[in-house]
């Protein structure tokens, strides 16, 4: 269930989705409420319903019967002697920066009338760190002791930044290759003379991209590859680049949970005592159901 968590490559923490709106042209708002709400409406009962049967399945095939009382009793026991945790109130500030992009933006004033307010991610994030120091310092009393925990924000920042502009790197020059050679003019005219639609590609793209984020265990670097193509395919076809990108983008997230060598399904793996094997065959059938689903809802309800 916790690994199920990764399903989704949603807000503004993912690379993937600024790198989708950059390429797009769109604002991170627009993308969130009239791409993505357009299709996890569907996909997020998709995903209740699946993994709700898929795990009342393994249960039963591998003779799992928990002592739910006994395991009560053990978060109990480890909540009492944990003295250093941290307030309840804090759990708000995890979600501050999306409260504050989905408040300041312009779609949300404009549709009550407000003053426009454009808040960008960045903004965004300083805000939520300084609320967060103010938090820390209230409750601690020691301004040198938080200022000193600070270091563990731009280290973070740090080391993701650099895996983050590498992979783009390497995306737009793998994208700029392709074009150059006229394998984007090869694909839209194969695609034309065989009768298929942009539909069709979308889903050629989005299984390759699965597939490779499967073998990764990372969405990141095949999105970027092929999100630069995204444009010019989109163009072609006479649909809005957003289009093309949103199931791409999807299948990032659907790829990268099934792959057993993902950091977060190994993390999970470890946290539970069982193997990464064990984890992903519980999230097979509902990502593949979620795969169905999200092209199916592109193909409805998204493309023109």
């Amino acid at each position: 269930v916790i690994a199920a968590g990764r399903f989704f490559d949603l807000g503004p923490g993912s690379a993937s989705c600024n790198m989708t709106c950059k390429t797009a042209g769109i604002e991170w708002a627009d993308y969130f409420l009239n791409w993505q709400m357009g299709i996890y409406w569907a996909l997020l009962p998709t995903m209740l319903v699946t993994m709700y049967f898929a795990q009342k399945y393994w249960d039963k095939r591998e003779g799992l019967d928990p002592d739910f009382e006994a395991l009560r009793e053990k978060f109990r026991q480890e909540e009492a002697d944990n003295s250093n945790k941290a307030p309840k109130i804090y759990a708000l500030l995890t979600v501050l920066p999306l409260f504050l992009l989905l408040t300041f933006n312009p779609i949300v004033t404009e549709y009550f009338g407000l003053p426009t307010i454009k808040l960008g991610i960045p903004a965004a994030v300083i805000i939520t760190i300084f609320v967060s120091m103010i938090f820390e310092y209230i409750r601690k009393r020691e301004f040198v002791e938080v200022m000193a925990s600070m270091k563990v924000f731009f280290e973070g920042m740090g080391k993701y930044f650099a895996v983050v502009v590498t992979l783009i790197v390497a995306g737009q020059v793998f994208g700029k290759g392709l074009t150059a050679i006229g394998a984007v003019n090869a694909l839209i005219a194969g695609a034309e003379s065989m009768g298929l639609g942009v539909m069709s590609l979308i889903i050629v793209m989005g299984v390759i991209i699965g597939i490779i984020a499967f073998l990764m265990g990372s969405g990141n670097a095949p999105f970027y590859s092929f999100a630069s193509i995204a444009p010019a395919i989109a163009e072609k076809f006479g649909v809005h680049a957003a289009d093309v990108l949103l199931p791409l983008q999807t299948m990032t997230g659907f790829g990268r949970t099934m792959s057993p060598v993902t950091g977060g399904i190994v993390a999970v793996a470890g946290m539970a005592g069982v193997s990464p094997f064990r984890v992903v065959k519980r999230n097979m059938v509902p990502l593949l159901c979620c795969c169905v689903v999200n092209f199916v809802v592109v193909y409805l309800f998204i493309l023109p």
